[in-house]
């Protein structure tokens, strides 16, 4: 559990405030026009996964999700999402699992018309981001990583 790991370096409001949704927050937040999208079951280096392994991560957790939420989950995002934790293979697999899109956590800008649908940049928001420093992250050019 990451509250005891972590627990001694955060205090009790951030603690409060990184926890996970619950299931009446999704529902909530669903209905209020919030998608959700799959980040797999158990949170693996999926690159490090027998393909056994991998297509029931992808696809436990994308039939939890619509289960729960009665609609169809089309987005992925790749645990730790970092260039190293997903490849061709992993890529792949998601596609077969049915998601339309995957999203990586690799800086940069996703240019219309060349943003590979499995490989979506994007920018990585926490509750410590302050607006100026959000506003530059949205002008920073493609090749800054």
């Amino acid at each position: 559990d990451w509250t005891q790991r972590f627990a001694e370096h955060l205090d009790a409001e951030s603690r409060r405030r990184i926890r996970p949704l619950t299931w009446d927050e999704v529902h909530e937040m669903a209905a209020g026009g919030v998608e959700f999208g799959s980040h797999t079951v158990t949170h693996p280096n999926l690159t490090q996964v027998a393909d056994d392994d991998l297509a029931r991560e992808l696809a436990d957790s994308k039939q939890r999700l619509e289960a729960r939420l009665k609609r169809a989950v089309p987005t992925f995002a790749y645990p730790i999402g970092t260039r190293n934790a997903y490849d061709a293979r992993v890529m792949r697999f998601a596609e077969k699992a049915g998601f339309r899109v995957a999203l990586a956590y690799v800086p940069g800008a996703n240019w219309e018309g060349a943003v590979p649908r499995y490989e979506v940049r994007r920018q990585g928001v926490a509750f410590w981001t302050t607006r100026p420093y959000f506003r530059a992250m949205l002008q920073l050019p493609e090749w800054i990583d």
